[in-house]
């Protein structure tokens, strides 16, 4: 029950799932992929046109030429569009799987047609890659109820066989529930093994990697943003010393104490990393003020703190965001050096204190300085 419920519950975060198809070249083609899923949906239709056993003259017949049409568009749409939003794409989910039970409830022999139902698998499956366990159940229910209600209709039709029909429903349900269902079991033992790949495990902040994770998705501008990056190099102060009197357990006590206080001062949607060792970097859009009042008080935090008795040096550099010529990675490590070589001021200083690299004023120097 605890895995159900943590399932049940277990966010996913649709930004997430796109961005991360977009940034891996063997993900790409996944829109292109699924347009031409449109298209051959709609070839589907337009054949069940051509046969006997399709949609009777009239309104079932108007309504599959309907679809036709607007699964071409909509696959358009993803090959020549971009990604849609999470709102877009849960109506996509709605589209096509009404879409596809038209279609197979329309024909005139039901028997004929009804492993076709099938399609609503790969439904099943883009509902497990990027939406969350309450849509996958929603979709699978309907599933069930179509496929009932259309195997029901094929065992009535006088001129079926009950044999072949029960075959069929046996191959549908494999593919319907199997397929979805492993689909998303596997992605999400994935998503939990690459989000961990990306956080420390003794902080429970972010890792260089995760940061560079993070980066890619938010850090910079476009051409004319003016809005203001700070970064933070933040250092514990004398922590050899820490670890040779007192051991690597009081060290590892002292790294957690220091990351909270961190995580406090500095909340979401900040960048909180644990770059190695006893050296924290924090990436965040603020003004230069308040980037320069909460690494003040981080040092009053630390400083304040009796049980870890450590102090934390500060370096600090905040820029407007880059030009779009310049790589975004090159942009952070150009800030995150000269914040780095200030944190080294701060430390030079004594440590406990702040020290700015920001243009037109080389050193301002904070609390404790």
């Amino acid at each position: 029950m605890h895995l159900l419920r943590h399932w049940w519950n277990h966010p996913v975060d649709y930004s997430w799932a796109v961005d991360y198809h977009l940034s891996h070249r063997a993900l790409r083609f996944t829109r292109w992929a699924i347009g031409v899923w449109c298209a051959m949906f709609a070839a589907v239709a337009v054949f069940s046109l051509g046969t006997p056993a399709g949609p009777i003259a009239g309104a079932p017949r108007v309504t599959v030429i309907a679809l036709i049409v607007s699964a071409i568009v909509v696959g358009a749409a993803w090959i020549f569009g971009t990604w849609p939003s999470r709102r877009l794409s849960c109506w996509f989910v709605v589209y096509a799987d009404i879409g596809i039970a038209t279609v197979f409830a329309s024909m005139s022999e039901p028997l004929v047609m009804f492993p076709g139902i099938a399609l609503l698998a790969v439904v099943g499956s883009y509902i497990a890659t990027f939406h969350g366990a309450r849509a996958f159940v929603g979709h699978q229910v309907f599933s069930a109820v179509v496929t009932a209600i259309l195997f029901v209709r094929a065992v009535l039709d006088s001129e079926s066989d009950a044999a072949l029909a029960a075959m069929y429903l046996t191959v549908v349900l494999l593919l319907q529930f199997s397929v979805p269902t492993l689909t998303q079991g596997l992605l999400i033992l994935l998503r939990q093994d690459a989000t961990g790949a990306l956080f420390d495990p003794l902080t429970g902040l972010l890792n260089r990697r995760g940061l560079d994770v993070e980066l890619a998705r938010s850090f910079g501008g476009n051409p004319g943003d003016h809005s203001v990056w700070a970064v933070l190099v933040i250092d514990i102060d004398d922590f050899k010393s820490v670890n040779d009197q007192h051991g690597h357990v009081h060290g590892d006590r002292v790294l957690a104490s220091t990351a909270s206080h961190i995580r406090e001062t500095f909340d979401s949607p900040a960048m909180i990393c644990r770059t190695g060792g006893e050296e924290f970097t924090v990436v965040l859009r603020t003004s230069v003020q308040e980037a320069m009042d909460r690494a003040n008080t981080l040092c009053e935090k630390v400083a304040g703190d009796a049980a870890a008795g450590v102090t934390v040096s500060v370096g600090m550099v905040a820029r407007a965001g880059h030009r779009g010529s310049v790589d975004r990675s090159i942009h952070f490590e150009n800030l995150h050096q000269s914040a780095d070589a200030a944190m080294y001021v701060a430390k030079s200083r004594g440590g406990n204190g702040v020290v700015s690299d920001l243009p037109g004023d080389p050193v301002n120097f904070g609390a404790g300085a």
